[in-house]
């Protein structure tokens, strides 16, 4: 019998970000609603000038310029209305809206930011799943197993935003030690692409009866030159709850 963890992200890394375009605009509408449905928020730049009055005329041209980053979070069908959660902050920048807001699909390819006009950005985190055995006692030796998942939502593909130096660590709490091995792990040969799912796993020693929370902190470097040169540390992690009981008869 074995016991599941939950996948969190890890605040000391970022995420992968798919940068995705279709040119035909009616195509990319009915991608967006298929990544929502499948729970996939989108991020979009928008022009915020018209909408956004701004005290502060030197900010108001750099925001005007670079564009103003929003969450696409859901559709309306009937309306033909997207959800958008702007998290403008009025005190911050001198904008007068905030919260949620609507974009019809039309209007969106005149919203999106970009020369193409036609971009929006996939966040994908990495799933992080620990299994260990449901029993353990106090002496037991076992296996902490995990399985780290680079997510490929369609329609990306898997010939970007690739990462190299992947690897894994494990924390344990007290009262569990490991047995052989060291903490940190490569994932094989620490490339790792969208749609790729690598195993690995830890032999570990109770050494008396507690209770605590196994973590197992997976990260990768990405490095890209669009739309200018950055490298970065993506990932998540997985935790799992243990408790080792007492061996002692009583």
């Amino acid at each position: 019998d074995i016991m599941k963890s939950i996948s969190v992200p890890d605040k000391n890394v970022g995420i992968a970000g798919h940068l995705y375009y279709d040119p035909y605009f009616p195509r990319l509408v009915n991608h967006m609603k298929e990544l929502i449905a499948a729970n996939r928020p989108l991020l979009i730049r928008v022009y915020p000038g018209k909408d956004y009055p701004m005290t502060d005329e030197e900010l108001h041209g750099i925001v005007d310029r670079e564009g103003h980053v929003v969450s696409v979070i859901g559709y309306d069908d009937e309306t033909e209305e997207f959800l958008v959660c702007d998290p403008w902050n009025s005190a911050k920048w001198g904008g007068g809206r905030s919260g949620l807001i609507r974009i019809p699909y039309m209007q969106m390819p005149n919203e999106l930011v970009n020369c193409t006009k036609g971009a929006i950005m996939i966040p994908d985190p990495w799933e992080v799943d620990i299994k260990v055995p449901r029993d353990v006692i106090d002496g037991d030796i076992f296996n902490v197993s995990c399985t780290v998942k680079y997510p490929q939502t369609a329609p990306i593909s898997d010939s970007y935003n690739h990462v190299h130096g992947a690897q894994c660590q494990i924390i344990l709490p007290e009262g569990l030690m490991l047995v052989d091995g060291k903490d940190i792990q490569r994932l094989e040969d620490g490339y790792f692409k969208p749609g790729d799912l690598k195993e690995l796993s830890w032999k570990v020693k109770a050494l008396k009866a507690s209770f605590g929370e196994i973590k197992v902190k997976a990260r990768g470097i990405i490095t890209g030159v669009d739309p200018y040169p950055y490298t970065d540390v993506i990932g998540a992690q997985g935790i799992i709850e243990i408790k080792v009981k007492s061996g002692t008869l009583v």
